[in-house]
């Protein structure tokens, strides 16, 4: 009997964790959804404005080390929201590498827009300071600094990389581990 009673409430488990998930992968598709209607960019775009983008485009993605974006095989009145979501990231990064002048607007309406963009984008590519900017480890040094763990300055090409001071070497490694046990 009371294994009868173990294997219903095993049963009622398992379809509670399905309804979860279901209910989850539903949720999920109403935001991937509501995601992309946010995302979506309509306006007059030609086929050669568009590519002409995607051609400056795939250069900085290029500093990213990211896949090529596909170029475009016709013109188009909806901007793809994958598209979008690249130059948001590449907008997003001018930002936080603090370089407001190469900054684009996100809602292009036309092929002027789109050129503008492409131009920005073409800054972006040949501008050092973002390529060093996006090449910088991007590690725990703030963490490091706000939790007052010693570093050692190490320069290393273009860069300068902090690493954490090695153990005191007066401090016997096996001592200490044994004195654990």
């Amino acid at each position: 009997m009371e294994e009868k009673m173990m294997n219903q409430m095993d049963q009622d488990a398992l379809q509670d964790v399905g309804m979860m998930e279901d209910k989850m992968k539903q949720e999920a598709m109403e935001l991937d959804a509501l995601e992309a209607e946010q995302m979506q960019v309509t306006g007059e775009y030609s086929e050669r404005m568009l590519n002409r983008t995607v051609d400056s485009l795939n250069r900085v993605l290029k500093i990213f080390r990211a896949p090529e974006y596909p170029k475009f095989e016709s013109g188009s009145e909806i901007l793809p929201p994958e598209f979008v979501k690249q130059l948001t990231m590449v907008n997003m990064a001018a930002k936080d590498a603090m370089i407001d002048d190469k900054m684009f607007d996100l809602k292009p309406s036309s092929d002027a827009d789109l050129r503008a963009i492409a131009g920005k984008l073409d800054a972006l590519a040949g501008d050092k300071a973002f390529k060093a900017f996006l090449n910088k480890p991007q590690g725990m040094g703030e963490v490091q600094d706000e939790m007052s763990v010693p570093t050692t300055e190490m320069s290393g090409g273009e860069t300068n990389v902090q690493r954490t001071n090695p153990v005191r070497d007066d401090v016997d490694v096996n001592t200490l581990f044994m004195s654990r046990m």
